[in-house]
């Protein structure tokens, strides 16, 4: 995967009619809202350990989740863990400029990790999802957070080709009333299925969902995000 530079950071968010920094959008009540969402949820399922955020950006869940646990980040983005080392407040070797199709970490390391937004940014995500597999602990817990209402493009379409029209047009193909009413972000790569992910056969045969939220049909995703927690397989 590419470096991710700060051009990528500072218009990375959408909103309204315009495209917010990463940092003017966790400022907002919202952001601050959807890292506390999330954490609140990973807390029904893991209250301490070691936890790692795989593409951890500036490190704004690191911060939130350090309150229970030991916590490691690891983003491809050199820029970003620069800005994370001074956000998160841990142990500044645990947060890694890396892909995460090779961790630096031992097997059986981890209780907890998090792919929040992230995923979908990845094209080699079988490997990351190996990967995951084998640094975590047994009884550890993947928890994965997608987008879903504008980044999920069929992963068969040509990045380079895609356009508002031809997704609006495959959407409706496949009785989706969803529409879409401006630009892509081109860093999404992987683009998998909602209900792929949903039904585990994303997640295979590294892990296996043990709930997912919000529990609706899958082509309802299209309208919102949706939380995984799942369990390796080993």
């Amino acid at each position: 995967m590419a470096e991710i530079k700060k051009e990528f950071f500072d218009n990375c968010v959408f909103k309204e009619k315009g495209y917010l920094s990463y940092d003017e959008f966790f400022a907002l009540p919202e952001g601050k809202e959807h890292i506390q969402k999330r954490m609140d949820y990973l807390m029904q399922f893991k209250k301490k350990g070691k936890l790692l955020d795989v593409g951890c950006a500036f490190g704004y869940y690191l911060k939130e989740a350090s309150k229970n646990f030991e916590v490691y980040g690891i983003d491809v983005s050199d820029y970003a863990i620069k800005k994370a080392k001074t956000i998160v407040g841990c142990n500044e070797n645990h947060l890694i400029a890396s892909s995460a199709e090779k961790l630096l970490f031992e097997n059986d390391f981890f209780d907890v990790i998090m792919i929040i937004h992230s995923i979908e940014h990845i094209k080699e995500y079988k490997k990351v999802l190996k990967e995951c597999n084998r640094v975590l602990k047994k009884d550890g817990i993947l928890f994965l957070d997608l987008p879903t209402n504008l980044f999920e493009f069929p992963h068969f379409l040509n990045p380079t080709k895609k356009s508002v029209f031809q997704i609006n047009k495959f959407l409706r193909k496949i009785g989706l009333q969803h529409k879409i009413q401006f630009g892509f972000d081109k860093t999404h790569v992987s683009c998998p299925f909602p209900w792929t992910v949903a039904s585990g056969k994303y997640l295979k045969p590294f892990f296996e969902i043990k709930e997912i939220k919000p529990k609706k049909k899958f082509k309802q995703f299209f309208s919102a995000g949706f939380s995984i927690i799942a369990k390796p397989i080993k």
